[in-house]
């Protein structure tokens, strides 16, 4: 919201030398920003190019959603409970009046929008700083200035007169800035070195970057109007200047397929040149300053020569690098702003837990093989059993490595079926011990059954 009082604000000396670091704020009377958001609106809804540069780099840092973080030293009851509370409150937290206006990623998409084409975004707290329940988004084309203490503290925003004739409270209001130069009291967007006017070596006024592309786009766009639709130059020798003036409004452009009845000689020409003239190396060096303001390199690699999946890979990658910096600033931003307040008002120690809203990171991609399966097949030699079954093994085996084969005519034996267990009697079998040797009750029937047939016998045949 504001910048602490701190002695840097005076002059200090170092080494003998004076060394100023006075804000700006504290001489000036009002902060207006660079360029008016107004015109910022205007530039980046009304480009195609710049349009889709804000967007790219915005879902590139928020598409992958984030999570809650704790002092992993806090007590562990304590941690989960304020992280699951954390976690309920964005996810329901209200920033408008409709039905489907909740949830912090939508707020976290307006708020990162604005700070990347203006530089700054106002979120009010309703119905206060004391006690948060929901936000509502502050229009930012509709700031006019700030005025800020000697100590950087906010005083008033000002709205537009025209919309709002009242100041706002600074107090009800977070503020978060992308890209502070030189201790300005706004931040600096992605569109602002676009828009501002240059001055030449002689003192001249270049016109904004943004501004000049527009006009090759136009004179562009009139050369191929012109050589898909000629214009006709119709030469009338010896007609009056009431007639010329009744003829240019029946053949005016782009009307020229009049039909007209005269007894004036007529003689028709197209002006469209014979070759069309070479415009190109203007509009690649400003369209190359543009995509260099903005930092995207998405056009670069779908447009160009090159453009493969391995470009996009590469593309993606170099995207991750230009958005981890704004990913922390917002990070940081939202711990000290909306955690630390609302882990405090509901009876957390923010202190103690330390909330962190932490970007999620996808996994890396993991390439199984053959040996790995028939790894994980094995029966390991401590447990005896495997991490998969051998019907698991056969049903993976055929999709990673495109295997043939052969339904099992007989089903083997799994890791269960090799476990230890009593013997049962089947018919013709007789139960035997898990050392192999007969149980001792059956060997004993055994043998009086073998006595008792051998007296059933006749004298002859026992002999």
């Amino acid at each position: 919201m504001s910048f602490f009082q701190s002695r840097m604000q005076y002059n200090a000396r170092f080494n003998g030398q004076e060394s100023v670091v006075v804000p700006r704020w504290k001489t000036a009377t009002g902060e207006y920003p660079t360029i008016s958001y107004q015109q910022l609106f205007r530039i980046v809804t009304s480009d195609t190019q710049l349009y889709s540069d804000i967007i790219f780099i915005r879902n590139r840092c928020l598409s992958r959603g984030f999570h809650i973080e704790t002092n992993p030293k806090a007590p562990n009851y304590v941690a989960e409970e304020a992280r699951a509370f954390l976690e309920d409150w964005l996810k329901y937290v209200r920033y408008g009046d409709q039905r489907n206006e909740k949830g912090f990623t939508a707020i976290a998409e307006n708020i990162v929008d604005e700070k990347l084409w203006a530089g700054t975004s106002l979120l009010e707290m309703i119905p206060g700083p004391e006690h948060i329940e929901s936000f509502a988004q502050v229009q930012i084309s509709s700031i006019w200035k700030v005025h800020r203490a000697e100590d950087g503290s906010l005083l008033t925003i000002w709205q537009i007169p025209s919309w709002n004739p009242k100041a706002l409270t600074p107090s009800k209001y977070l503020m978060f800035i992308n890209n502070q130069f030189n201790r300005e009291p706004f931040g600096y967007g992605l569109i602002h070195p676009l828009a501002t006017p240059k001055v030449g070596f002689n003192g001249e006024l270049i016109q904004p970057t943004v501004y000049r592309w527009w006009q090759v786009q136009d004179d562009a766009a009139k050369k191929a109007h012109r050589y898909s639709q000629p214009r006709a130059v119709y030469s009338m020798p010896g007609i009056g200047v009431l007639e010329a003036k009744e003829y240019a409004e029946e053949l005016k452009d782009p009307e020229a397929d009049a039909t007209i009845i005269t007894n004036t000689q007529i003689d028709l020409k197209m002006d469209t040149p014979a070759m069309r003239g070479n415009f190109q190396p203007e509009y690649d060096l400003i369209t190359n300053q543009v995509k260099s303001a903005t930092g995207n390199i998405l056009t670069e690699a779908i447009t160009g020569k090159g453009f493969s999946f391995a470009s996009m890979v590469k593309g993606a990658s170099l995207a991750d690098v230009l958005c981890w910096s704004t990913q922390s600033k917002f990070c940081q931003e939202v711990d000290m702003m909306v955690l630390d307040t609302v882990l405090e008002q509901n009876g957390f120690d923010p202190y103690v837990l330390k909330p962190h809203l932490a970007p999620n990171i996808p996994d890396e991609p993991t390439e199984w093989t053959i040996d790995d399966l028939i790894k994980a097949a094995t029966p390991s030699p401590t447990t005896g059993t495997a991490l998969i079954s051998v019907d698991e093994f056969r049903e993976n085996v055929k999709k990673l490595g495109h295997w043939t084969l052969m339904p099992e005519t007989t089903k083997p034996p799994t890791t269960g079926d090799l476990q230890p267990q009593d013997n049962q009697p089947e018919p013709g079998n007789l139960v035997t011990t898990p050392g192999g040797q007969l149980d001792p009750a059956m060997l004993t029937n055994m043998k009086n059954a073998q006595l008792m047939r051998q007296q059933m016998q006749p004298v002859s045949d026992r002999s």
